[in-house]
């Protein structure tokens, strides 16, 4: 897959900012239109994850979920 110009990631933040830099860099160079698909798989769902959700969702006044994780970005 790696000729099919996918973007693999680790989930390690110091080794795939590099990564989606460069590939994000690409995509703005490229010279025809193109679809961008994104593939994004979630973390692996535990119960100390999800109290921590819902210890968040509390503190922020955020509805407490019941069975799903609240989304987090960098």
């Amino acid at each position: 897959m790696w000729f099919s110009e996918y973007l693999f990631l680790e989930r390690n933040w110091a080794k795939d900012e590099s990564t989606l830099k460069s590939g994000l860099q690409q995509l703005r160079d490229f010279p025809l239109p193109f679809w961008l698909a994104l593939f994004v798989e979630g973390t692996r769902f535990t119960q100390a994850k999800l109290l921590a959700a819902q210890e968040y969702a509390t503190s922020t006044g955020l509805p407490v979920p019941r069975n799903v994780l609240i989304p987090r970005t960098k």
